[in-house]
C-alpha cells in the first residue's frame, strides 16, 4: 500500500511481536514471508526465528534453521539450547552445550543461563552445580543474578534447601525478590518452614510494602500449623495497611 520495502529491523521486530503471541501457523507465515524477501542469510533474523519457533511450540523446525545456518554464533547456540530448555529437554541442551564447545565456539554469560536454565526444568542438579562452577573457573565469568537464580530455583524444585540458601547467602549482591519468592515457594512446597522463615524475613527485609511476601510467610507457617507466628503477621500485615491484590484470569 505504501510501497515501502521492509528492512531487516521491521522483520526484527515482527519476529518479537510473533514470538509474545505464540501461534505456530503464524510463525510459519512470518519465516515464509523472510525468505522471500531475502532475509535468510541474516544471522540475526535466523537467531530470532530460532527463538520464536521454540516460543511457539515447533522446536524440530527451530532446530532445522539451527541446522540449515552456516555461521553460528554465540548467539545462535545460546538461542537454540535455551529452545530445549523452554521445552523441558534438558538433555539435549547439554547434549547441544557440548557440541557447542567442540565446535570452537565458547560460550557467554548468555549462554550459561540458557544452559543453567534448561538443567533447572529438567532438573538436572549434578549437571548444574558442574556447569555453575565452569562458568567461573574455567571461563572467568562473575555469575549474574540470572545464574544464581536458575540455581535457586533448581535446588529449590529438587529439594536441596540448605544449599539454595547457602546459594543465596553466597551472591555479592542483594538477592532479586523474584529468588527469594521461588525459594519461599520452594520451602513451602517441601514443608521447610525453618529456611521459610528465613528467606520470609528477608524479602520482608527487602520490601515492606510488598503484601504478597506476608502471605507467602503466612502461608508457611499455617501449613505447619505455628498459628500464633501465623496471626502476629496477619496482624503486622493489617496494621501497616497491606492487602494483598485479588488475582485475575484472561482465557482467550
Amino acid at each position: 500500500f505504501l510501497n515501502v520495502n521492509p528492512d531487516a529491523v521491521t522483520m526484527l521486530a515482527l519476529i518479537s511481536a510473533c514470538s509474545q503471541i505464540g501461534k505456530a501457523d503464524l510463525a510459519e507465515c512470518v519465516t515464509a514471508l523472510l525468505l522471500k524477501n531475502g532475509f535468510g542469510g541474516s544471522l540475526f533474523v535466523v537467531n530470532a526465528l530460532i527463538d520464536m519457533h521454540s516460543r511457539c511450540g515447533s522446536i524440530s523446525f527451530a532446530r532445522e534453521l539451527f541446522d540449515s545456518s552456516g555461521a553460528k554464533d554465540s548467539v545462535t547456540w545460546s538461542a537454540m539450547i535455551n529452545s530445549y530448555g523452554l521445552h523441558g529437554d534438558g538433555k539435549s541442551a547439554i547434549d547441544l552445550f557440548s557440541m557447542m564447545i567442540a565446535s570452537g565456539v565458547e560460550p557467554d554469560d548468555v549462554t550459561f543461563v540458557s544452559i543453567l536454565s534448561a538443567c533447572s526444568h529438567s532438573g538436572l542438579v549434578e549437571q548444574a552445580r558442574s556447569l555453575f562452577k565452569s562458568l567461573q573457573i574455567d571461563y572467568g565469568i562473575t555469575p549474574r543474578m540470572e545464574h544464581y537464580a536458575c540455581m535457586v530455583d533448581l535446588l529449590g524444585r529438587t529439594g536441596h534447601l540448605d544449599e539454595a540458601y547457602d546459594v543465596v547467602g553466597s551472591m555479592p549482591f542483594r538477592p532479586s525478590e523474584s529468588l527469594l519468592e521461588s525459594l519461599l515457594g520452594a520451602c513451602r512446597f517441601h514443608g521447610n518452614s525453618k529456611i521459610g522463615e528465613a528467606v520470609g524475613k528477608l524479602l520482608i527485609d527487602s520490601d515492606h510494602s510488598n503484601p504478597r511476601s506476608y502471605v507467602m510467610l503466612s502461608n508457611i507457617y499455617a501449613s505447619v500449623g505455628k498459628w500464633n507466628d501465623y496471626e502476629w503477621l496477619r496482624l503486622d500485615m493489617e496494621g501497616k495497611g497491606l492487602r494483598k491484590d485479588v488475582g485475575i484470569s484472561l482465557i482467550e
